[in-house]
């Protein structure tokens, strides 16, 4: 077991991030850096290559000037160059086809986190992103394991800069039975970005090794020196979000235990993170909900966006659970857990319609074969003319008919449908039909992904991807 060295305070506590105009004036972890126009372009000497899931992709010497704050802003700017590249080169196949997506998108965690058994080394706090690009930019007060820290920032260019619709879409207001929620204050799409926020905390969610004597033994503890290292302003938003635990804990773990949204796992460390944020950690629950949150490693930051239509003065909604777990076990996990009964329509008709719409989509989803960038069903249809040409489309629109009447659009096996839908009649060569349901899995990949993950493309021409006429071809 590793133990804390107090007296060693440098290798566990490190400084507070300084903001712009504290300090003494010198460049520290958290200046602002003015950007540049004088960046290197792809092409030039020196410029970096960037895979997105390589977390220790060595830097070459050439690639910026000398300064570590430097080298972020600036390999920032390459990064934009080449990821504005990849998001519009379109992969082809030998005959220039456009290639239809395929397999899973990355799915966001949609489980607010509780605390593992897992014993890892010692804690340590810190601040990240390491440096700002833009005056006013917040930063995230971390408790993260050993070695998590030095993993994210070898992140070429890490931290990427952010953006957030203008102007804003979303206010914080009071909810009538509801507490406080987020409410559009403009039409939203699915797919569209509600807003980006970077966490005001950030943790692994585990038990970290500390001697049994130590003040440091309760989680409660270690909670609570990450909140004294806030800045006045975030220190006060924490303090505004509900504890919905009451006197039965620590009131810093029970704002962490209300608040705290699954972000998955980060670089450096397998087990799961959580993060409390300013804005996000507001949003209601709804066993239906039209949004989804997904963290960003490179950008640091939390985004929200609708996998569901939203109404100017409609709620913005999440979900806490497990959604299709029956309606009675939903019941019993956000009342044992959030104190609270939820009273969505799928839960207040009362009604086993929903309860069995959803099992069916349980079972289904258990039952699909599907992997990662191969699926059996379509391909067994597309080879055997045996089957009929509508098979592929009464089940998928039998599905997607459930999804529908639930209003259940999280996750990757939605956007499976959809590209199924797609495919098929991209085989059948329906264009209106390829190109309709080819938009809705643009819209449904952007909300799960960030980006439209190559559909877009597909979109423009159908009649030139690689699933066009496959039906319509002699074997």
């Amino acid at each position: 077991m590793t133990t804390l060295d107090l007296e060693s305070s440098a290798k566990v506590f490190e400084p507070r991030s300084l903001r712009p105009g504290q300090g003494n004036g010198t460049m520290q972890r958290g200046s602002f850096v003015p950007l540049s126009k004088n960046y290197i372009t792809r092409g030039s000497p020196g410029a970096v290559s960037y895979h997105p899931h390589s977390y220790s992709h060595p830097l070459p010497l050439s690639a910026a000037p000398t300064s570590p704050v430097m080298n972020s802003a600036l390999l920032s700017l390459i990064h934009q160059i080449q990821l504005h590249d990849s998001n519009h080169r379109v992969t082809t196949t030998s005959r220039d086809k456009i290639k239809v997506p395929s397999g899973f998108l990355p799915s966001p965690e949609h489980y607010r986190p509780a605390i593992s058994k897992d014993i890892i080394p010692t804690p340590l706090w810190t601040t990240l992103p390491h440096c700002i690009l833009r005056e006013g930019e917040p930063l995230t007060d971390c408790l993260l394991r050993a070695g998590m820290k030095e993993t994210i920032l070898s992140i070429p260019g890490f931290p990427y800069p952010y953006t957030n619709p203008s102007p804003q879409r979303y206010k914080i207001k009071p909810i009538r039975g509801k507490g406080i929620g987020m409410v559009a204050t403009v039409d939203i799409d699915v797919g569209d970005l509600i807003l980006v926020e970077r966490p005001l905390v950030l943790m692994a969610i585990t038990t970290y090794a500390v001697p049994p004597e130590s003040y440091l033994q309760q989680p409660a503890r270690l909670q609570e020196i990450l909140i004294e290292r806030l800045q006045r302003q975030e220190y006060e938003e924490f303090f505004a979000l509900h504890n919905c635990k009451g006197n039965t804990r620590p009131h810093i773990q029970g704002i962490f235990d209300t608040n705290s949204i699954g972000i998955g796992r980060l670089p450096g460390f397998d087990g799961q993170c959580g993060a409390v944020c300013k804005d996000i950690s507001r949003v209601n629950h709804s066993c239906s909900p039209n949004a989804e949150w997904r963290f960003d490693v490179e950008t640091f930051t939390v985004a929200l966006r609708a996998i569901a239509p939203i109404k100017n003065s409609e709620q913005v909604f999440v979900s806490y659970t497990d959604s299709l777990r029956p309606r009675a076990e939903r019941q019993k996990h956000l009342l044992e857990r959030y104190k609270f009964e939820c009273t969505c329509p799928s839960c207040a008709s009362g009604s086993h319609k929903s309860d069995e719409a959803r099992m069916t989509l349980r079972l289904i989803n258990e039952g699909d074969k599907c992997e990662d960038h191969d699926d059996p069903m379509l391909r067994d249809w597309v080879h055997d003319r045996t089957k009929p040409d509508d098979m592929i489309l009464v089940k998928c629109h039998k599905t997607i008919d459930l999804l529908e009447s639930e209003k259940y659009y999280r996750g990757a096996r939605c956007v499976l449908w959809y590209q199924r839908l797609a495919k098929a009649y991209c085989a059948l060569e329906d264009e209106d039909n390829a190109r309709k349901w080819v938009q809705k899995a643009a819209k449904l990949a952007r909300a799960n992904t960030g980006h439209d993950a190559g559909w877009d493309a597909v979109v423009k021409n159908p009649k030139n991807t690689d699933w066009w006429g496959l039906r319509r071809v002699k074997p």
